[in-house]
C-alpha cells in the first residue's frame, strides 16, 4: 500500500480513500483523445496495484481532469479513473470554443462585455429555464477559467461569435483546431507532469462510505 496522505482540499473536507484492485487488474496511464501515444505504450509504463488516495476522481473528461489538477496543486494525492481507453469524454467532441466574458483577450480587442450581459444571453439561450444564480456564478468565473488554462499553456486567445452571444466571447485556440481535443491534450499533459495515478478502462463497482466525508475503499473492474 502507498503511504497515506491526509489533506483537506475543500470545504467538504475529504478524507483518505483507499483503492483496491481485483486480481490481475492494472491501472494504465492517461492517454487523451488527441494524444499520439498508444494505449499499449501507456500500459507498458504505468502499473498501479492498490494504494491510498485523498481523492478518487471518476471520469477523465475535461471537468474530471480540471478537478484532478486543482486538487493535486492544493496538495492532495489523487487517483483518476476512466472507463474508456482514452481520456477526454465528451470534451473530445467540443469543436466550437469556450464562452467567457471580461477576458484579457476581449479587452485587448476592444470588446465590451460584462457578467450581466453574458448571464442574460445565457439565460435567454436556455429558453429562460436556467437557474440565474448558477448562471451568474459560471459567467463571473469564466475569465478566471481562461486565465487558469492559459497559465498551463492551454491558450484560448482567438475570439469569435457564437449563437446567442451579443458580442465576441467564444474563445478558441489560435491554431484553429477543435477546442475540445486541444484542451484534452493540454490537460492530460498537466496530469502527466504532476504524476497523477490514472486508471483507464476501469469502472468503480463498490464503495464503502462510513460517513458523508470519508471513503474506506473502492473496488474497480476492467471495462472490456
Amino acid at each position: 500500500m502507498a503511504s497515506k496522505h491526509n489533506v483537506g482540499v475543500s470545504r467538504r473536507g475529504f478524507l483518505t480513500g483507499a483503492l483496491t484492485f481485483g486480481m490481475g487488474a492494472a491501472a494504465l496511464g492517461l492517454t487523451g483523445c488527441g494524444s499520439p501515444r498508444s494505449f499499449e505504450a501507456e500500459a507498458a509504463e504505468n502499473i498501479i496495484d492498490g494504494g491510498e488516495y485523498d481523492i478518487i476522481v471518476v471520469g477523465a473528461g475535461g471537468a474530471g481532469m480540471a478537478a484532478t489538477v486543482g486538487a493535486v496543486d492544493q496538495g492532495a494525492k489523487v487517483l483518476l479513473l476512466e472507463k474508456m481507453p482514452v481520456a477526454g469524454g465528451n470534451t473530445c467532441f467540443a469543436e466550437g470554443g469556450m464562452n467567457a466574458c471580461c477576458t484579457k483577450f476581449q479587452k485587448a480587442a476592444g470588446i465590451e462585455d460584462s457578467v450581466d450581459l453574458m448571464s442574460a444571453d445565457t439565460y435567454t439561450g436556455g429558453h429562460e429555464k436556467g437557474n440565474m444564480e448558477l448562471i451568474r456564478h459560471m459567467c463571473a468565473g469564466s475569465s478566471d477559467a481562461i486565465d487558469w488554462l492559459g497559465s498551463m499553456g492551454i491558450t484560448l486567445s482567438k475570439l469569435g461569435t457564437s449563437g446567442g452571444a451579443s458580442v465576441k466571447r467564444i474563445h478558441r485556440p489560435e491554431s484553429g483546431e477543435a477546442v475540445g481535443k486541444y484542451i484534452v491534450k493540454g490537460m492530460t499533459e498537466q496530469c502527466r507532469q504532476r504524476g497523477v495515478a490514472a486508471g483507464m478502462r476501469l469502472i468503480p463497482v463498490a464503495t464503502l462510505y462510513p460517513s458523508p466525508s470519508a471513503i474506506i475503499f473502492t473496488t474497480v473492474r476492467a471495462n472490456g
